[in-house]
């Protein structure tokens, strides 16, 4: 979460006691990822999966179909996502993945 967020979540809380802190901040963070990026990730969408270098490229490896998320994190880049690959059903990092326009 970036300092915008975080010191907007804080004001948000501050005004209303009523929900826990931490749970807003989950909900507003939600709220900010799928307001500035464009993709929105769901179950049977077509995606590359991609590989990470050390030095942080990225290379295309293949096509795949989502399959389920088996971990949901604050930020859909740390996600993990089944994709069903020409190689079989891998566990793939959200950030390795990237949505095929149809």
């Amino acid at each position: 979460m970036c300092d915008d967020q975080r010191v907007f979540c804080d004001q948000l809380c501050n005004q209303r006691k009523l929900v826990p802190i931490h749970y807003l901040r989950h909900l507003l963070c939600l709220l900010f990822q799928k307001l500035s990026s464009g993709k929105i990730l769901k179950e049977g969408d077509l995606v590359r999966v991609a590989a990470l270098s050390s030095w942080g490229g990225r290379t295309f490896r293949s096509y795949g179909v989502l399959i389920k998320r088996t971990y949901m994190a604050y930020e859909e880049s740390h996600s993990k996502w089944k994709v069903l690959t020409n190689k079989g059903v891998e566990v793939v990092v959200g950030k390795c993945l990237s949505q095929v326009a149809v």
